[in-house]
């Protein structure tokens, strides 16, 4: 089933006839999340909409974002794909919902319908990499090198600006 944009959905309805809804949401239906990213791209999203054995509207499916991402090692924006699982049970009140949400993720809904990106926007946001470079090798972070000079040996320079230079001489001087 495809929806039009901002459409509240009646989740409800959805559950009873085990619809599946298929969405393409741009940044702009996704405000805070793409306040996170550098640019943004268009989310897939697939929902299939159900009744648990309880009797709650029950929404899984998935939703993916090709987004840019700033590195914090090196500053530049890396592409990266956002893929979440989403199993969501949609009420309408916040006592079940309490009592819900220690087993599941629960969404709150006025009640009356949903939208798609209501529903997908805080896993999306959740699904955003913590650390970009330790998580993914950042292919800009400069490579490390030992020696430092490339092989050169420790010039007269360098041995009078190491502070354990000192020591060196010391255990070398004491016999053992």
């Amino acid at each position: 089933m495809n929806t039009r944009e901002h459409e509240r959905l009646s989740y409800l309805d959805l559950a009873k006839r085990k619809a599946r809804v298929t969405r393409r949401l741009s940044g702009s239906e996704l405000p805070r999340f793409s306040k996170l990213v550098d640019s943004g791209g268009i989310a897939e999203v697939e929902l299939a909409f159900a009744f648990d054995d309880a009797g709650h509207a029950q929404v899984t499916g998935y939703a993916e974002i090709e987004t840019g991402l700033v590195c914090r090692r090196c500053s530049e924006s890396l592409t990266r794909t956002i893929r979440v699982r989403l199993s969501v049970c949609l009420v309408a009140d916040e006592e079940l919902a309490t009592t819900l949400g220690v087993d599941r993720e629960v969404l709150i809904t006025d009640g009356s319908g949903v939208t798609v990106a209501e529903i997908v926007e805080d896993d999306l946001i959740l699904g955003l990499p913590e650390r970009l470079c330790e998580n993914d090798p950042c292919e800009l972070t400069p490579g490390f090198s030992y020696p430092p000079h490339g092989g050169e040996r420790d010039t007269d320079e360098d041995r009078e600006a190491n502070p354990f230079s000192v020591l060196k001489q010391f255990k070398q001087n004491r016999d053992f």
